[in-house]
C-alpha cells in the first residue's frame, strides 16, 4: 500500500502521498499529519548535501512538504499538536536545508532554491501560528537554532531585493495570504524580545554581522 511504501522509506510513495492531500478531508488531513513525521529524523541530518544522501534529503523535503500542504487546507482553528509536539525533528531539518541550498552551502543541489525558500518559510509561518500562547507569544519563534537561518533570510531578502522572499504569498486557511516578508519580521520581533528578556548577547552575536 502506499501507506506502507512511505514507511519503507519509498521517495516516490510519499510524493503521491502529497498530491492526494488536496482532495482529503480536514478529519482525513489531521489523522494523516503523523506519517509526515515519520522520517524527519535529526540523527539522520547530513553534515553537508552529497549524492549519498539524497534519500534521506528527499524523504525530508517530501516530508515538510506534506505538514505544509496539510497545515495550508486546514483551517487556522484546527488542532496543531503534532507540529507543537514534534518541532524539535523539524527544526534540524529546516536549518540543514536554509545552509545548505538557500545560501548556497552545498554543491550538490538535489532541491531547487526557489522551492526551499518557500518550504523553509512555510514552515516557520505555520510553526510561529502554532506556537502562539493567548497573549500573542510564540515558543517556537525564539528555536535557538533556527535564529540565524531566519536573520539570513531576512538579509538575503532585503540585501539582493529577492523576489523569492520578498513577494512570497503563504495561503493560510482562515487568515488569508501572509507575506513571506511580514513573516520574517514577526520572527526577528520575537527573537529581539526574548534576547532583551533573557538580557542575552547583543543581536550582532546571534546573527553575526551584517556588514560582513
Amino acid at each position: 500500500t502506499l501507506a506502507q511504501g512511505v514507511l519503507d522509506r519509498s521517495v516516490t510513495d510519499i510524493r503521491q502521498l502529497c498530491d492526494r492531500i488536496e482532495v482529503c478531508s480536514e478529519s482525513e488531513l489531521l489523522n494523516l499529519q503523523p506519517v509526515f513525521y515519520v522520517h524527519l529524523v535529526p540523527d539522520r541530518v547530513p553534515v553537508k548535501s552529497t549524492p549519498a544522501t539524497t534519500i534521506d534529503i528527499e524523504l525530508a523535503r517530501w516530508s515538510l512538504t506534506g505538514i505544509v500542504t496539510t497545515l495550508d487546507n486546514m483551517d487556522f482553528h484546527s488542532e496543531k499538536q503534532c507540529l507543537l509536539s514534534s518541532w524539535n525533528r523539524a527544526a534540524p531539518w529546516l536549518l540543514f536545508f536554509h545552509n545548505q541550498f538557500i545560501m548556497h552551502g552545498a554543491n550538490y543541489r538535489p532541491v531547487d532554491r526557489t522551492l526551499v525558500i518557500k518550504l523553509v518559510a512555510s514552515m516557520l509561518c505555520h510553526g510561529l501560528i502554532a506556537g502562539c500562547d493567548s497573549d500573542g507569544n510564540s515558543k517556537l519563534a525564539t528555536t535557538p537554532t533556527l535564529c540565524r537561518p531566519i536573520a539570513e533570510l531576512w538579509i538575503l531578502a532585503i540585501e539582493t531585493e529577492d523576489e523569492d522572499v520578498l513577494s512570497m504569498q503563504l495561503p493560510l486557511r482562515g487568515l488569508g495570504r501572509v507575506a513571506s516578508l511580514q513573516l520574517t519580521t514577526t520572527f526577528l520581533k520575537f527573537i529581539v524580545l526574548e534576547l532583551e528578556r533573557a538580557k542575552g548577547p547583543s543581536i550582532i552575536l546571534v546573527f553575526g554581522d551584517c556588514d560582513k
